[in-house]
């Protein structure tokens, strides 16, 4: 690269699910055909685009300095490079979990519980996320 190109921003890449998106990626498999990649499941990634985790696939959106990544079977919400959150499918639900870790003694946030069953759960978590990310 000559000195005097200048650089380019690049925005980081943002997941959006499509309808079929579940499908293709859970039946590709990895080189040699040996193991499955990991992936989300179908159900994950609907919730994702337009049942009870939306309002948080709307806030990766809506704030630049969030990003979501797909990490194999979970996705990591991440926060200027800072896991924020991370959500995985646990029994008929989801669950998020933060590490707290990013707290110190007298931060004193009281996070919301960690079973996301309905919308409204995440919004609980959505609610606090401007605290968490100032602890962060």
């Amino acid at each position: 690269m000559n000195q005097n190109t200048p650089l380019r921003r690049v925005r980081p890449y943002r997941y959006t699910p499509s309808r079929q998106a579940g499908s293709e990626i859970s039946s590709r498999m990895s080189s040699g055909g040996k193991r499955p990649i990991r992936a989300l499941k179908d159900p994950f990634l609907n919730d994702l685009a337009r049942g009870i985790l939306a309002p948080l696939t709307e806030e990766v959106r809506s704030d630049h300095t969030l990003c979501l990544e797909l990490r194999g079977d979970y996705v990591n919400i991440y926060y200027r490079g800072g896991n924020l959150m991370k959500v995985k499918e646990a029994g008929n639900g989801y669950s998020v979990d933060f590490d707290e870790n990013y707290f110190k003694e007298e931060d004193g946030i009281e996070l919301p519980k960690s079973d996301i069953q309905k919308e409204v759960d995440i919004l609980n978590w959505l609610g606090v996320s401007p605290r968490l990310k100032r602890a962060m």
